[in-house]
């Protein structure tokens, strides 16, 4: 038994493994649905000072705490991860969809509260879309002043 112990010490002793630095700074790629990669990239062009690292994910999902509400379309949760309903996908046009994206980045990346007015307004109207059309770039420069 005596000599098991003395063995066990020399395993654990030793000199320090050096550490290397780039394991400190590991990043991931987010896991982003591909209908939804060209909206993502738009918004790093258009808020610059996005925190993209905060991004864990941007789907389209069936899950039920989406679909328990059935207003909400979606909800980014503290991770860093982005749901969007899937029963909504085919309902909602190119700019619709975008203002949704970035309500929700807005959120996720840039940690911004729900407002009164523009993008992050709690309540998206999605029959807006002539607004949104002839605001977009006005709405966009809201969100992500330069």
């Amino acid at each position: 038994m005596k000599r098991l112990a003395f063995v066990l010490l020399l395993v654990g002793c030793g000199v320090e493994p050096e550490v290397n630095s780039d394991l400190r700074h590991v990043t991931y790629e987010p896991i982003i649905d591909t209908d939804l990669q060209e909206l993502v990239d738009e918004f790093q062009q258009d808020c610059p000072r996005a925190q993209m690292i905060r991004l864990k994910s941007l789907t389209w999902t069936g899950n039920v705490r989406i679909e328990e509400r059935p207003n909400r379309i979606g909800v980014c949760y503290a991770n860093g991860t982005i749901e969007l309903a899937d029963s909504f996908r085919g309902e909602l046009n190119p700019i619709i969809l975008k203002m949704l994206v970035y309500h929700e980045l807005g959120h996720c990346v840039l940690n911004l509260p729900h407002s009164q007015t523009g993008i992050m307004a709690p309540a998206l109207n999605i029959r807006a879309n002539q607004y949104f059309m002839e605001h977009e770039q006005e709405l966009i420069a809201g969100l992500c002043p330069q």
